[in-house]
């Protein structure tokens, strides 16, 4: 992160006396809050770069980097009594800095290990979780994530999408996109770069579906990875191989 914002000062020098930009934000990810030293070290890093104003992730998968009512302190912040927030608002507005907290507000977990803490709304609110078995939701995160470059996860669980890729496919073999969409997504849910892992997710979430749409999608997606030829170690093999992988972790 620290380092996109020093890119972003270098491609947009700013004058010795007067700033191009009236408000100059920095993206300030919550692992940059767990302790003191480091919020210091990003603090020295807004300030030589002239930074004014912070956007501060102060609320990550349903836990807190400041002390809350709601929620349950993040696992992360190892000093019990440590109140992030807290500390970094006077020490920010000693700089002339300016601090906005950024929430992420609908994402509640993206692990396969369950949280730590006992009183995480996981545990205290199950029926807040989005368990339907269709693709109402899957189809929600596509219209919201960007499709500007080849298939991307950020850290941070953001999707990107080459549009004309997803465009070639449905043309061919309609509705196979709707695998790959999830296949992508199973990387955050599973916090996993393995593909034979992801894969074999995708697959097994297809087959608790049980509707014709998702009978549809991955017969289509089936049909559309079988052309491949070359081998590739990542999805353990040909496009053949890659097909009876799905296949078997259907059963």
């Amino acid at each position: 992160m620290f380092i996109l914002a020093l890119l972003f000062s270098l491609i947009w020098p700013l004058d010795n006396q007067t700033s191009q930009f009236e408000g100059r934000y920095l993206w300030v990810v919550r692992n940059t809050l767990t302790t003191k030293q480091s919020i210091d070290r990003m603090l020295d890093f807004a300030t030589l770069n002239r930074f004014n104003h912070l956007l501060v992730q102060v609320r990550g998968r349903g836990d807190a980097y400041y002390k809350s009512d709601l929620v349950p302190k993040s696992h992360f912040i190892q000093q019990i009594d440590f109140d992030p927030l807290n500390y970094l608002i006077p020490k920010a507005k000693e700089k002339g800095i300016n601090v906005h907290a950024w929430v992420n507000t609908y994402i509640l977990w993206s692990s396969n290990k369950k949280p730590l803490q006992e009183n995480h709304i996981l545990f205290k609110k199950p029926e807040w979780l989005d368990q339907n078995n269709n693709f109402k939701y899957r189809e929600k995160v596509a219209e919201n994530i960007g499709r500007v470059r080849d298939v991307k996860i950020s850290p941070d669980g953001f999707i990107y999408f080459c549009a004309q890729r997803m465009s070639f496919i449905e043309d061919k073999y309609p509705g196979a996109s709707n695998f790959f969409i999830l296949h992508e997504y199973g990387h955050i849910v599973l916090q996993s770069g393995n593909e034979l892992q992801v894969e074999c997710w995708t697959a097994h979430e297809f087959a608790l579906m049980k509707n014709e749409k998702s009978k549809k999608s991955i017969e289509q997606a089936i049909k559309f990875i079988r052309g491949f030829k070359l081998s590739d170690p990542k999805y353990g093999g040909t496009g053949e191989d890659r097909a009876l992988l799905i296949e078997n972790c259907m059963e």
